[in-house]
């Protein structure tokens, strides 16, 4: 996985959106009457936009990369796609994290969010949408590679080589082997890697295919007959908790350990705190204490 140059996914996993409606401010009584919900489009619990930004990052308005950073911190729960597009520009440059954020915890398939409408969210953020076409695989490898390569970016070359890795996991027949062989890729290497292990390792299909991807398959399998120890495995090799603790002890003669470095965000006078924003109330008010 990789990591922004920012604190980019300190809230992939959401606090569950109900508990976020709930929470009470410290020292706040309890609402007289509890606000009503209704599904919207998106299958997310809605409620009408309140004003303002969250009461929690007020206090650190006047400093716009801290401000950012606070609303940045919150996204995860945020109730539904409108507060997401409504909340996230006022972070300024953390706008892009606040966003990935708010997609990170939404990337289950039970979310009921479909895969176009989180990549929508993620606004071209590289980061953000290699994670969810990664995270949520298409099962057909054509179409995941079609993602991959509209979408992610930088990481294109990537997104393709886990693409068909998984493809080579499912055992293509050689129907499968001719069809995936014919497909265009601006990396044509990452499908010639595992067709020609289908080729040489497996004895399924042909190299026949794509000319720029073939004349690299042909190469491959040549390499995979001369060192068959090079196929490569054709099931995922499962974890296994065989790590030790003295394992991640020091070595002697190892060189000094080194301290975790520490992701962070510009110092907040007071870190925000980590309550969720209330939306039973206007946002524009700041928070209690």
């Amino acid at each position: 996985m990789r990591t922004s140059g920012r604190t980019r996914s300190l809230l992939l996993y959401a606090t569950p959106l109900i508990a976020s409606l709930t929470t009470i401010g410290c020292g706040e009584e309890p609402p007289a009457e509890q606000p009503t919900f209704s599904a919207g489009a998106t299958g997310e619990l809605g409620l009408p936009p309140p004003d303002g930004g969250i009461p929690q990052c007020e206090l650190y308005k006047e400093d716009p990369d801290v401000y950012g950073y606070c609303i940045y911190k919150f996204a995860g729960g945020f109730p539904n796609v409108d507060e997401v597009e409504r909340l996230c520009p006022m972070a300024g440059e953390w706008e892009k994290e606040c966003r990935h954020a708010w997609v990170s915890g939404r990337m289950n398939a039970n979310s009921g969010m479909d895969m176009d409408f989180l990549l929508n969210v993620c606004d071209g953020n590289p980061d953000c949408t290699f994670e969810l076409i990664d995270f949520r695989p298409n099962p057909d490898v054509l179409v995941q590679m079609d993602y991959c390569i509209k979408h992610v970016g930088p990481y294109t070359r990537d997104c393709l080589g886990h693409a068909m890795q998984r493809w080579w996991y499912t055992a293509p027949d050689a129907d499968e082997v001719k069809r995936v062989a014919s497909a265009k890729s601006p990396y044509p290497d990452r499908i010639a890697f595992y067709v020609a292990a289908s080729v040489a390792c497996s004895g399924i299909g042909t190299c026949d295919g794509d000319p720029t991807m073939k004349n690299i398959c042909l190469k491959n399998v040549e390499n995979y007959k001369k060192f068959p120890n090079r196929c490569p495995a054709q099931e995922e090799k499962p974890m296994k908790g065989s790590l030790k603790p003295e394992d991640l002890q020091t070595k002697t003669g190892a060189s000094k350990p080194q301290q975790p470095v520490k992701k962070q965000g510009p110092p907040l006078h007071g870190q925000p705190t980590g309550q969720k924003p209330s939306f039973q109330k206007p946002l524009h008010q700041p928070q209690k204490r």
